[in-house]
């Protein structure tokens, strides 16, 4: 009769240890599959709406931040996206095996809705508009600068940041000589220049005129409108006698359609003394001299 051998205690370590290792570890079909970072982007413009279909019946889904985008279940296995909000936020979803999907959702401006107002606004424009991010980026050749800040400003009424990426050809620079002088009115009528006394306020078109108004005591602004070698002459011989004065003669260099001003002068401090309590004294800036504006 033989009698069995007892098992080996090395062999009886190594299926202890084996055992362990497997409870350690769940089997393949009871693991839950973990999403760690997004699997995919789903981009919607804002207003708009996209839809997302899965493959799998869903049981629950979440949205990180319902003020950017807005979720609604559609069907089993559809679920629509609202873009609400320009911005990032993530939506997850399970399924009804356990599994479960991350998704970013990007809410980018409404750019083809807004190409398509600006082909209508500006039908001779070639401009385009993509996104970038939650910026609205425009380019394309405008046929001035003055249109391209029309497109501008359509633009930003859809109330996202733009880049402005259009050309324009250069404007006109216009080149203004403007001589500022201290004469004498009475001398101006023996010379034969006719002279107004009323306050100059609109823009003059052609012809011989001259336009006087009264800053202070003894200070005129002249803007005479005539044949420049008549111009010239007046001056000379009002050099001439003494009764002419340069103050300045600045050239002024201005974009067409902008404004230009020069001022024959300075400014002074003039305190203010402002009310309460406390009394105290602010500085305010004041011009002195002769400004010219165009």
């Amino acid at each position: 009769m033989q009698i069995p051998s007892r098992p080996h205690r090395g062999a009886l370590a190594a299926a202890a240890w084996l055992l362990c290792l497997l409870a350690a570890f769940p089997l393949p079909g009871a693991a839950q599959r973990v999403v760690s970072a997004p699997s995919q982007t789903i981009t919607v413009p804002k207003g708009q709406t996209a839809m997302v279909v899965q493959p799998l019946a869903l049981m629950r889904l979440s949205i990180a931040d319902p003020e950017v985008a807005e979720i609604f279940a559609a069907s089993p296995q559809e679920i629509l996206v609202i873009g609400k909000k320009l911005g990032s936020t993530s939506l997850m979803l399970w399924d009804t095996r356990g599994g479960n999907r991350l998704y970013t959702v990007q809410v980018t401006p409404d750019v083809k809705g807004l190409e398509e107002n600006i082909r209508t606004l500006f039908p001779n424009e070639k401009v385009t508009v993509t996104a970038s991010g939650s910026s609205v980026v425009l380019s394309g050749e405008v046929s001035s600068p003055s249109v391209g800040k029309r497109i501008m400003d359509v633009a930003q009424g859809a109330g996202s940041s733009v880049v402005n990426n259009m050309s324009s050809p250069s404007p006109p620079q216009i080149l203004l000589q403007v001589r500022f002088a201290e004469v004498s009115r009475s001398a101006l009528s023996q010379l034969g220049t006719q002279i107004s006394a009323s306050t100059f306020t609109g823009s003059a078109t052609g012809g011989d005129q001259t336009t006087v108004q009264t800053l202070s005591d003894g200070l005129l602004r002249l803007l005479l409108l005539q044949d420049n070698n008549r111009l010239e002459v007046v001056i000379n011989a009002l050099r001439n006698r003494g009764l002419f004065r340069s103050l300045a003669e600045p050239n002024l260099l201005a974009l067409d359609g902008e404004e230009a001003s020069f001022l024959a002068g300075g400014e002074f401090p003039f305190p203010v003394l402002q009310g309460g309590q406390s009394n105290a004294v602010t500085i305010v800036w004041k011009e002195f001299g002769v400004r010219l504006k165009f």
